[in-house]
């Protein structure tokens, strides 16, 4: 998106624009994390359309040129002071506080992939970003400089910038599955990526999840509201994509699914093939079937955080199957008759 359609992007920030026009804007903005917050500080501080189109472009501009001979050079390192001295020499008076704010920044950003070549991908910039993995048999939480608050599902991973909390978006990344507890700020949204869905928490508690093995990511609200593609959802439901992008809306057993934060494990009415991934990493063991059709079975159980011999018991008898463990593996076959 190197010219970029400024009326798609003046939809985007009145909240109008569609939700393929989101993912073009979103993409567009990801190009520099310097660039998103000087366009987000344009808009948010009630400059005219106009001066922030004409601002816009020509930050794009040298931004593009910055990273090109950055890519020339060898230099890894992409310190946008251009871009700072083309706001100043505008004298545009409400522009000033964005330009501190983009050279405040150009210490932290750094060119990781620079292949500037017709045809080629753009290239790829980021800050410094902070990793927190919960392992195989254990919860994680999070604490936010903000007050927010994580809880990490075993075996989940969660990404932020190390400018989370100073940006006009609080933005993470997850694989897995979290639930959030978040301080709503409606001046810097917090918004959670996670596979196909990107999340937007409009003042409220709520889960995410989106394991490899998930057909489709998954927001599951217990109060307040949270944005999706354009949906509103709010406590009591989930909310998901379809195939096409379009948001789908449902009524959800919040207690069943916020039941892990609390160390218990609820399936109601989940086929076994699909249970037993989450209790590879719940346990920190290798769940087996004998034979591939027992998949098929369908588990209906509540399972303590700790696996014992009473939870294979339980397991066992909510499946009419024999639960043995050897070691780090747990093979499930059909009992004998």
């Amino acid at each position: 998106m190197s010219k970029v359609n400024w009326q798609i992007v003046d939809r985007y920030f009145a909240g109008e624009a569609s939700a393929a026009e989101r993912a073009l804007v979103e993409r567009w903005l990801a190009r520099s994390p310097a660039f998103r917050m000087l366009v987000e500080s344009l808009y948010r501080s009630g400059a005219d359309s106009d001066t922030v189109r004409r601002a816009g472009e020509e930050v794009q501009a040298r931004l593009d040129r910055d990273i090109a001979n950055a890519t020339a050079s060898g230099d890894r390192r992409l310190v946008p002071h251009r871009v700072v001295q083309v706001i100043r020499k505008r004298g545009v008076g409400v522009l000033r506080a964005a330009a501190v704010v983009v050279l405040l920044l150009g210490g932290v950003i750094m060119v990781r992939q620079a292949v500037e070549v017709a045809g080629g991908r753009p290239a790829e910039v980021a800050t410094a970003r902070r990793s927190v993995t919960a392992p195989a048999g254990r919860r994680t939480s999070v604490s936010f400089p903000d007050g927010s608050k994580a809880i990490l599902s075993p075996g989940s991973r969660l990404s932020y910038a190390t400018t989370f909390g100073a940006d006009l978006r609080r933005e993470v990344q997850l694989d897995g599955e979290a639930y959030f507890d978040v301080r709503h700020d409606k001046k810097r949204p917090f918004v959670v990526r996670a596979a196909d869905l990107v999340a937007e928490d409009l003042g409220t508690q709520f889960i995410v999840r989106a394991y490899p093995e998930d057909r489709y990511g998954r927001v599951i609200v217990r109060q307040g509201l949270v944005g999706l593609a354009g949906a509103v959802i709010a406590a009591g439901e989930l909310g998901r994509l379809s195939p096409g992008g379009t948001p789908v809306v449902e009524s959800a057993d919040t207690a069943s699914w916020f039941a892990w934060t609390q160390g218990r494990l609820v399936f109601d009415g989940m086929s076994l093939r699909d249970v037993l991934p989450k209790l590879s990493r719940w346990y920190d063991l290798e769940f087996r079937l004998a034979t591939p059709a027992l998949g098929d079975r369908v588990i209906v159980a509540t399972l303590p955080e700790h696996l014992d011999d009473d939870a294979l018991t339980v397991i066992g008898l909510a499946l009419h199957l024999d639960a043995t463990r050897q070691g780090r593996v747990v093979t499930l076959r059909a009992r004998a008759s």
